[in-house]
């Protein structure tokens, strides 16, 4: 989750009025490359949420969990190395160009 535009949680006196990682799953990406900020942290930059499990006490029971790699996607566009400022600044070998992935529910053999 990360509708910073709307979350009343995610206002700041920066310009935008808002700031991405003043939410559940930070994207710094998402900030404004000329927006004004309190604060370093709360800029434009590459850092921010990555990835999520998910579980709960009847998932536990049964050895069971939701992952999901990359940052969220629900409200905003994924990440894509090749459309950032940032894909000559950083390294990024191995990884793929667009992050935009479903969840994951692995499947456990126990002996």
């Amino acid at each position: 989750y990360n509708d910073f535009q709307h979350d009343e949680l995610s206002k700041c006196n920066c310009t935008p009025p808002y700031s991405s990682i003043l939410t559940i799953a930070a994207r710094h990406d998402l900030n404004d490359i000329n927006g004004t900020y309190p604060d370093t942290p709360y800029g434009h930059r590459c850092a921010g949420a990555t990835d999520a499990k998910i579980i709960s006490y009847e998932m536990m029971q049964k050895y069971s969990l939701v992952a999901i790699a990359g940052p969220t996607t629900d409200q905003q566009p994924p990440f894509i190395w090749s459309k950032s400022d940032f894909d000559k600044k950083v390294s990024h070998i191995g990884h793929p160009d667009k992050w935009d992935f479903k969840p994951y529910t692995p499947t456990w053999t126990l002996s």
